[in-house]
């Protein structure tokens, strides 16, 4: 039988090889080490690809992560608390320039913060309060009762870090529910 090309020849396992000697075992040997190879090569190009796809998918996973955070952001700055927002600073415009544009600051900041400062996990806890004491401002707009909310932070709040927006929902909740007093 006839079963390997060694060199340009083929080798006769059964009457020898070269110079009459057995080469079967060398050839078997040969022939392991070449399958060993192809299998490690076949085995290495795919989790190559395997890798390359894992990649894109956690990429793709990424992208649509922070479309769905900028979709929850966009809800939460909620249409109603814009309009208001801007409705009052309008009035304001008439009664006092400077005051409208030191609220329309505030407004610029508070959106600044939704849309960019929100894209990691974590903020510091400082930026948070930062946040919530303008969106208190903007609200206290809506009367002239210079104590219809009080905001105190107890504390020093430098290096914590929360996830953002936590605690934005129970101050709408609060403001939503609390009689405005003119």
């Amino acid at each position: 039988m006839w079963y390997l090309i060694e060199t340009g020849c083929l080798i006769d396992m059964d009457k020898g090889g070269i110079n009459g000697t057995s080469t079967a075992f060398r050839t078997i040997l040969f022939m392991s080490f070449i399958a060993s190879i192809s299998g490690l090569a076949a085995l290495i190009l795919k989790g190559f690809i395997t890798w390359v796809k894992e990649i894109k998918l956690i990429e793709e996973l990424k992208q649509k992560n922070y479309e769905t955070e900028m979709a929850l952001i966009k809800s939460q700055l909620g249409p109603h608390f814009l309009f208001k927002t801007l409705n009052n600073i309008d009035v304001l415009v008439l009664k006092d320039a400077t005051e409208a544009s030191n609220y329309l600051n505030k407004l610029s900041d508070i959106l600044r913060f939704m849309l960019y400062e929100t894209k990691t996990d974590e903020i510091l806890l400082k930026k948070e309060i930062e946040y919530i004491e303008k969106y208190i401002e903007l609200q206290k707009i809506r009367t002239a009762n210079a104590n219809y909310v009080s905001f105190k932070v107890i504390g020093n709040p430098v290096n914590i870090t929360i996830a953002p927006m936590v605690f934005i929902s129970f101050i709408e909740n609060f403001l939503s529910i609390a009689p405005i007093i003119k």
